[in-house]
């Protein structure tokens, strides 16, 4: 058996370390694809299929956001909420939303495939992932998504709040989105 000992992986064009192996054999990506952020402010609701908007990444409650596609680049277009895929793969998403002031019947978070717009269809087939909730609180209702999906570079997705007998609400900024590309 041979071994092929290295301390980096770099870019042949650019000479940058895009991977490197510590003394311990602890392997860590100078720039990992993907994004941790949270809400910036309160939005507030007036229809049903509402994109969830305002992002940020410097907060001072949150440790570690980032927004990356890998190339100097962000994936998540803070404002928009549209996030771009840059590159195939497959990747992990979580969104926690907290929302106040319901007072529907059911409430739900999409997120979706989208156009690079953020038109919602609602269409099951555009759908990579759905968290839905029954009126069980007027506020700190939290809706939770997770899941992988394999994403092709110039996909666009975006996360969703829809629902059944109210819609005017607020996504309260205590909510958190995160991507990242795993394989």
């Amino acid at each position: 058996m041979s071994k092929l000992y290295v301390d980096s992986i770099a870019s042949k064009t650019g000479g940058t370390d895009a991977l490197t192996i510590d003394s311990s054999g602890r392997v860590s990506v100078d720039k990992p694809v993907g994004f941790s952020v949270d809400k910036a402010a309160a939005q507030t609701t007036a229809g049903t299929g509402v994109i969830i908007t305002n992002f940020r990444t410097t907060t001072v409650g949150m440790y570690g956001a980032f927004n990356n596609n890998g190339a100097n680049g962000t994936m998540l277009n803070l404002s928009t909420g549209i996030v771009t895929i840059p590159v195939n793969g497959y990747y992990q998403f979580n969104a926690t939303i907290r929302i106040d002031n319901f007072a529907g019947a059911y409430h739900f978070l999409d997120f979706e495939k989208t156009d690079s717009n953020g038109t919602y269809t609602g269409i099951g087939a555009n759908r990579l992932g759905r968290s839905l909730e029954s009126a069980t609180a007027t506020d700190y209702t939290m809706l939770q998504l997770s899941g992988v999906n394999y994403l092709q570079q110039g996909d666009f997705a975006a996360l969703f709040w829809a629902n059944s007998g109210d819609n005017s609400v607020t996504i309260n900024g205590n909510s958190y989105f995160s991507m990242f590309k795993i394989g």
